[in-house]
């Protein structure tokens, strides 16, 4: 519903003529721009004209350039700018999670980082000390210079040196084992020995002697064996400081076992003082004195350090001189024989 106006309306006879011109003669001069919007005004208010008539205003130009082409520049920047950062944002906001899910987990780790750090550190130094040992191990920095021969007492110990010449500047983890056991198998006094290597530059052996224990005659010398009947030394003459072993077959029998047993367990200062030591069974062991002939009856070699310690307190109280016979084959109830 339209409202009545109060204005009156121009009719069709007071409305001035509308002059048809070219549109090349039309200015653009600001005056002409403002008659046209107020034409155009007037047109609208009266009602006049055509209702589905399209007026475009002139768009005023710029001076230095063309304010459309402009005007489209400017929009298609700002569609760039839009484009770019729609595209770069994701990008960021992705970048910056990523980033603060590494910081997290270098958080959450610290500790486990730690203490694969602490014990990478310890194995190498491990590995590294342990390349460091066996490269000097392996240079002539330890090669054999000394040979040290210990334990040694009847065997000579200059004579066990020279044989081991040959492995003077080897590296001593490279010391040749077998090449030591052929030059001290040579010798019948070793029973058993030992290699040390003592860096820088030492090869040690400690050697363990057989013990003589008796003499047996052979023909006309006599052997002197240890406690399982292997000879060390073959003399013409009877060696002094040694019993001498009386016993049926050869060193294999059990007369000779159980004589050696015995001699065995004496101390040193008891078996130098036993001349003979008889046996032809394993229970019936005979110890002769020297010097005075007294004879000990000794019995099996069971207890015999038992034996040993009752003797030498017989010995003590009673001594040989006096004494025809001592009867230790029971050490509860020894018996002397008075002479």
């Amino acid at each position: 519903m339209k409202r009545p106006s109060g204005i009156p309306r121009p009719t069709a006879a007071t409305r001035p003529p509308v002059r048809d011109e070219p549109e090349d003669a039309r200015g653009t001069s600001d005056s002409d721009e403002r008659h046209g919007a107020r034409r155009l005004l007037g047109r609208f208010r009266s009602g006049g004209g055509d209702a589905e008539e399209t007026f475009t205003a002139p768009i005023p130009l710029q001076q230095g350039g063309n304010s459309a082409t402009d005007t489209r520049d400017g929009e298609s920047g700002d569609d760039t700018a839009r484009t770019t950062g729609a595209t770069s944002s994701p990008w960021k906001a992705a970048r910056a999670r990523r980033r603060r899910e590494r910081e997290e987990v270098r958080r959450f780790t610290a500790t486990t980082r730690r203490r694969r750090i602490i014990w990478a550190s310890a194995i190498g130094g491990v590995l590294l000390l342990a390349a460091t040992c066996v490269g000097l191990a392996y240079t002539p920095l330890m090669a054999v210079r000394d040979i040290q021969v210990e334990g040694a007492r009847l065997v000579s110990s200059d004579l066990i040196v020279r044989d081991l010449d040959s492995q003077r500047g080897t590296p001593l983890p490279l010391v040749d084992q077998s090449a030591i056991k052929a030059a001290l198998v040579k010798y019948p006094l070793v029973q058993s020995y030992s290699v040390e290597s003592r860096p820088p530059d030492t090869l040690v052996i400690r050697i363990v002697e057989r013990r003589p224990v008796g003499v047996i005659a052979s023909g006309d010398a006599f052997d002197l064996v240890d406690v399982a009947g292997v000879v060390l030394s073959t003399t013409p003459e009877r060696p002094t400081g040694y019993p001498l072993m009386v016993f049926e077959g050869d060193s294999a029998s059990s007369g000779f076992t159980a004589a050696a047993s015995v001699l065995r367990s004496l101390p040193d200062d008891l078996l130098s003082t036993v001349d003979e030591v008889s046996a032809t069974t394993v229970d019936d062991v005979t110890l002769t004195l020297a010097g005075n002939g007294a004879v000990v009856t000794w019995g099996s070699g069971e207890d015999s350090a038992r034996k040993a310690v009752v003797l030498e307190g017989l010995m003590a109280n009673y001594p040989p001189d006096s004494v025809q016979r001592y009867d230790v084959s029971s050490p509860e109830s020894a018996v002397i024989d008075p002479r």
